[in-house]
């Protein structure tokens, strides 16, 4: 298409209409759609893209560049594979404000569900706490945990481990049911009406997977879709990047994508809030029980304080407060305390076997 009007090449005399200067209107319109197009190609890419052949080789330099164990600079004097205090009192921190950071999408939304238990919180330490929301694929700072700049954190499945050997991070609690048992297990979704009915069918399909830190959605399912179904990622099946575990389980509702992975107690809380109607995705995998979310704080709190963080979790009752009705959905009704050392030995099984398949991949 042309940039400007044609000019009447047969007009003469001093009657004739002078040649019009070129427009500068059709060009920068050209322009703006262009942009606009480019722009939404970039959009569309963040959502759906193919992830590279050198992804699990960098997901293992990011967290595998850590020890497998306590890094040098912390002590574990009782074997429980969590860093002890600081022995330097100076170095052991007792804040006017406790800054306690949790997993969600929507500030205003966790800051109601977590309403109740803040000021629990609050009135067992006799502190002030701020609550600050992280979404569940980020990759939290490592270095505001090591450094006390955050105090209090709730950690996804999947950096607990990271976060305790490069952070000095003490899982202190999770989350369970009114009988005190807790867990999940990483589920395989596929449309309703897909001719899917095994993982074993997945090859030359695509998952949709979300944060490379995360468990159910990225590690879990790359490890035993190998280690199961002989499923290597990019030799027989394509991984492709959905953001957000809400947008993986929408695009499988959709028909957008063929399979994507979850963690099941989370996929309730998403069924429950969403219009997806729980009969547009099937299940065709169960894992075996990984442990939830867990929460607790940074190793240099002062012991006493830490100590009243520990009494907070687990002493407080939920019954009738914002935090059960937050998650009655997934059946979460208290919190129990949580073994690092026993209860995520599953997670570091994960984490080495994955740790195996990127090598090989090199």
């Amino acid at each position: 298409m042309s940039a400007s009007n044609p000019v009447d090449t047969n007009a003469s005399g001093s009657g004739a209409t002078p040649p019009r200067k070129p427009s500068m209107i059709a060009p920068v319109v050209v322009v703006l759609v262009i942009g606009l197009c480019a722009t939404a190609a970039v959009v569309a890419a963040s959502i759906y893209y193919s992830v590279d052949r050198g992804d699990v080789a960098r997901l293992a330099r990011i967290n595998f560049d850590a020890p497998t164990e306590l890094a040098k600079n912390f002590t574990d004097a009782d074997n429980d594979l969590i860093a002890d205090p600081p022995s330097d009192p100076s170095k052991l921190l007792d804040p006017e404000v406790l800054i306690f950071t949790t997993l969600g999408s929507d500030l205003a939304q966790e800051e109601e569900i977590w309403k109740d238990f803040v000021d629990h919180l609050s009135k067992v330490t006799g502190k002030k706490v701020e609550l600050q929301v992280r979404r569940y694929q980020s990759q939290p700072d490592l270095d505001d945990i090591r450094e006390g700049r955050t105090h209090i954190q709730s950690l996804n499945t999947g950096m607990v481990p990271t976060a305790v050997n490069l952070a000095g991070y003490v899982p202190v609690a999770v989350m369970a049911n009114a009988e005190g048992k807790f867990g999940y297990e990483m589920e395989i979704l596929v449309p309703r009406d897909s001719p899917v009915q095994s993982p074993k069918d997945l090859k030359g399909k695509s998952l949709a997977v979300t944060s490379p830190f995360s468990l159910s959605s990225y590690r879990a399912p790359v490890v035993l879709l190998e280690s199961e179904f002989q499923l290597v990622p990019f030799r027989d099946y394509q991984l492709l990047n959905a953001g957000m575990q809400e947008h993986a389980i929408s695009g499988v509702a959709q028909r957008r994508y063929a399979a994507t992975a979850v963690a099941n107690d989370y996929m309730k809380r998403i069924l429950e809030r969403s219009d997806i109607g729980p009969d547009a995705v099937r299940s065709v995998y169960k894992s075996r029980s990984f442990p939830p979310a867990a929460f607790g704080h940074t190793y240099s709190l002062k012991p006493e304080l830490a100590a009243k963080v520990r009494e907070a979790f687990l002493n407080f009752d939920w019954k009738g407060t914002s935090l059960e009705k937050g998650y009655q959905a997934a059946d979460q009704r208290k919190f129990v305390p949580v073994n690092y050392k026993d209860d995520f030995a599953v997670v570091r099984e994960i984490d080495a076997k994955l740790k195996a398949l990127a090598d090989r991949k090199n």
